[in-house]
């Protein structure tokens, strides 16, 4: 008998809002290692549905901040059931899985969520990046398994830090890459825009053996890879954490 994609993920959460956890004002986690969400309440969800269709079937949001601003969404597809993330700012929208279950890679987590004054949620911030083991992550993140650590050590990959550019260590990776000649030598983005996605194509066009594609994080950072170098399991999993190309 075929499952109800859409049933099973809103069952998912309808388990959620029916535990004593969730009552108590645990409705907090940590996704992919840097991306809070927290899980809305069904008033919350129908409040704002009725406020803007946009909001209808989303379920979690990333509203920790100063000002409960909404970053970005989770949400249950109306048509599919299948699950996306969307950002806020740019209304972009990223097939992430089908079942809340496969994103989270957990059947419940109702015991794993916490609340918003819990300081676990804030490790990502405070720990080495490059040093993230799966035994040191709280249980509030899911799944405990940082992407871009993961990247850098399997492939020949560029990652910017949050807001900050390291031209050294980008030259460096252009070299390896045979690309050293492609880019202006002035070359500094601190976020993807125009002027870089224009750059990249030309570095393509006159590099035919080269597929070079942007990685885009949630968290601001921006990368660069090989698409041709990169697995077809690695490639679905890029998806899975937001990781847009």
């Amino acid at each position: 008998m075929e499952v109800n994609i859409k049933q099973k993920n809103w069952d998912f959460v309808k388990k959620i809002w029916d535990s004593e956890s969730f009552k108590n004002g645990n409705s907090y986690c940590v996704y992919g290692a840097h991306l809070f969400l927290h899980l809305l309440s069904k008033k919350e969800i129908q409040e704002n549905a009725s406020y803007d269709i946009f909001w209808k079937n989303i379920c979690f949001v990333n509203d920790f901040n100063a000002d409960f601003e909404v970053q970005s969404g989770i949400k249950i597809d109306d048509e599919t059931g299948k699950i996306f993330h969307i950002n806020m700012f740019n209304d972009k929208t990223t097939y992430v899985a089908d079942t809340l279950e496969e994103m989270f890679e957990k059947e419940n987590i109702i015991n794993y969520l916490t609340n918003r004054n819990d300081e676990s949620l804030h490790w990502s911030e405070y720990t080495p990046k490059d040093h993230y083991n799966e035994d040191e992550f709280p249980e509030c993140y899911f799944p405990k398994f940082d992407f871009r650590t993961y990247l850098r050590e399997k492939y020949n990959v560029f990652i910017s830090d949050v807001e900050e550019f390291d031209g050294s260590k980008f030259k460096k990776y252009i070299e390896s890459i045979n690309a050293i000649n492609e880019f202006d030598p002035e070359f500094c983005h601190f976020y993807i825009n125009d002027e870089l996605i224009d750059e990249i194509k030309e570095v393509n066009k006159n590099n035919p053996k080269l597929n070079l594609k942007i990685l885009n994080f949630i968290t601001n950072e921006w990368g660069l890879i090989d698409f041709n170098t990169v697995s077809e399991d690695d490639r679905r999993r890029l998806n899975k954490f937001f990781i847009s190309i």
